[in-house]
């Protein structure tokens, strides 16, 4: 929305304050953002952002995206990832976490933001260890059952790879975790007829990157750094969504125009009155 006080009032009303009600009340997610293939996306293109100029707000602003999106105190069963139709995505979430954590080490960053991506998806992989099966163990969970879901365990496969670099005391449990995963991949799409469809190639080459890369990954990052609890309470996330909302008002104020305020009110109407009118 604008920088000015309406548009910012419309943000608290729609977004901060029954984000505040959720959290008092236990009613669904505490966060801003859902753990969804569209934050993660969300959060490449704010790394993008920075590799292309260098500007540390990029990289600033995703650790807050993350920060609005998991924690490592979470409770994951309310997160429902293995209602498969509706959450299967999370997975590509995970991956852009990996990407802001190898981003801030290129840079040498291990800083608190990095620490708290890396003790958020610990939490999440060593939750995939213990509940994630390949998707097609469990067809009646899919509206539609093709090798597809074949292709997409091998986001699992990286994942889990990856974690047994950032979190090496279970280190053995994640490589036996994705070895079965590689191995359902396998075995399904070779004698698929299917695996030559341009979806199951693309996802396929894509992760086939990040793969050998999390294979190549050294340790050395992770056992340098002690594993810390962040603090995800009611309080402390009611006391994000207020500050948030203070810091809305705040720049609704610094740039109040009562033109500009009059000409935000005239294009809502308008727009609503298009909408109506098709």
């Amino acid at each position: 929305g604008e920088d000015i006080l309406l548009a910012q009032l419309w943000i608290i009303l729609r977004r901060d304050l029954p984000q505040a009600c959720r959290i008092l009340f236990g009613r669904g997610g505490c966060y801003a953002l859902p753990l969804t293939r569209a934050t993660g996306n969300l959060l490449v293109a704010l790394l993008d952002a920075y590799e292309v100029d260098g500007s540390a707000c990029w990289i600033n602003r995703a650790a807050r995206v993350l920060r609005d999106t998991f924690g490592a105190n979470d409770d994951l069963a309310k997160r429902h990832m293995l209602d498969v139709e509706q959450n299967w995505s999370y997975t590509i979430f995970l991956q852009s976490v990996l990407r802001f954590l190898e981003v801030k080490e290129r840079i040498g960053e291990l800083d608190l933001d990095w620490l708290y991506a890396r003790e958020a998806l610990v939490t999440y992989t060593r939750w995939m260890v213990e509940n994630e099966r390949p998707y097609l163990d469990f067809p009646e969970k899919l509206e539609f059952v093709n090798d597809t879901w074949a292709a997409q365990d091998i986001r699992k496969y990286v994942l889990l790879i990856a974690a047994s670099h950032y979190d090496p005391d279970q280190s053995d449990d994640y490589k036996t975790a994705s070895q079965r995963f590689l191995d359902h991949i396998c075995v399904n799409l070779k004698s698929s007829r299917e695996q030559t469809y341009s979806r199951i190639q693309a996802i396929l080459l894509f992760n086939a990157g990040i793969a050998s890369w999390s294979l190549a990954k050294s340790t050395a990052c992770a056992s340098a750094v002690r594993r810390e609890i962040f603090d995800n309470s009611k309080i402390t996330q009611t006391k994000l969504v207020t500050a948030r909302a203070r810091s809305r008002l705040w720049r609704g104020l610094r740039n109040f125009s009562p033109y500009r305020e009059f000409r935000w009110v005239k294009f809502r109407l308008k727009g609503r009155a298009s909408i109506k009118g098709s």
